[in-house]
């Protein structure tokens, strides 16, 4: 069962709908949310105590898009069998697949709606975990 997680991302309203789906679905689950790729790394790099369960990542940010987070967060020993869902508006199969390459575990497109949101990330937590918490 996954305890904690973190999302990455740097749309506050995304943020809010992301928190408020999950606190729905899971509520005992912790979300942390970093709004910087470059915090959310330099995080990750320098607080060895700190290893969420399931990473949440964006990939249109600024300074370190989410495809070079993915490979530095790759880097990382202690989280490199942790999986990291991008969370992201882009549909496009070459942004999938390219990621996929660069060790992502899954794949989730932006819903427009709250309801959808929910729905989805349920999925998600069910297929990672085999529990909806």
């Amino acid at each position: 069962m996954i305890t904690n997680c973190l999302l990455i991302d740097d749309d506050v309203e995304d943020n809010f709908l992301f928190a408020s789906a999950l606190q729905e679905i899971a509520p005992s689950l912790v979300l942390e949310i970093e709004d910087s790729s470059v915090r959310a790394l330099e995080r990750l790099q320098q607080d060895d105590n700190y290893s969420p369960e399931l990473i949440f990542l964006d990939l249109n940010m600024p300074v370190i898009d989410g495809k070079e987070c993915l490979v530095e967060l790759r880097k990382i020993e202690r989280i490199k069998k942790v999986p990291i869902v991008i969370y992201s508006t882009s549909s496009y199969n070459k942004d999938i697949t390219e990621v996929q390459q660069l060790g992502s575990t899954g794949y989730l497109v932006k819903p427009s709606g709250y309801k959808e949101i929910v729905a989805k990330l349920k999925e998600i937590l069910v297929t990672l975990t085999g529990s909806n918490s």
